[in-house]
């Protein structure tokens, strides 16, 4: 009897396993804000997008897109002073949380790292996620930038 409850515990957590999809850059990020890509170069953003507003600090450029969409107040995106640039984090300041929650809930699933959730993506490199208040921080750990320190 205890074979067959030790087999079928872990016939259920191997079909849980491999259910999980692996994270995707397409998947990171909610449809209306794919046009900002993680890596896209600084040059390459500030090519198509002149007229925001940005701020500059001496490790990151940041730039606040308002109303980017109909359910994002504020898009916050963070880019790297170093190297290529990289775009490295969007935050994004939604009217309701619950439409927040709906994406993550649907995109995510549970916080698999504490209260966040981290992932390995194709290319090796790792981003995580996380919520405060409204907004959803979407991060991806390039060589060199703030969250990968």
């Amino acid at each position: 009897m205890k074979s067959l409850v030790l087999f079928i515990c872990s016939a259920a957590l191997l079909l849980n396993v491999s259910a999980q999809k692996p994270m995707t850059y397409k998947m990171l990020v909610p449809k209306s804000m794919k046009k900002y890509k993680f890596g896209m170069s600084h040059d390459a953003f500030t090519k198509k997008n002149k007229n925001v507003q940005k701020s500059d600090f001496s490790f990151r450029h940041e730039y606040d897109i308002e109303s980017p969409s109909q359910e994002v107040k504020m898009l916050i995106l963070y880019f790297d002073t170093q190297g290529e640039q990289p775009l490295y984090e969007l935050i994004i300041d939604y009217h309701n949380p619950a439409v927040r929650d709906a994406f993550v809930e649907k995109n995510y699933g549970k916080p698999n790292d504490g209260k966040q959730w981290k992932w390995k993506l194709p290319d090796g490199l790792t981003a995580k996620a996380w919520t405060f208040m409204n907004k959803l921080v979407i991060t991806v750990l390039y060589p060199g930038t703030e969250h990968a320190e």
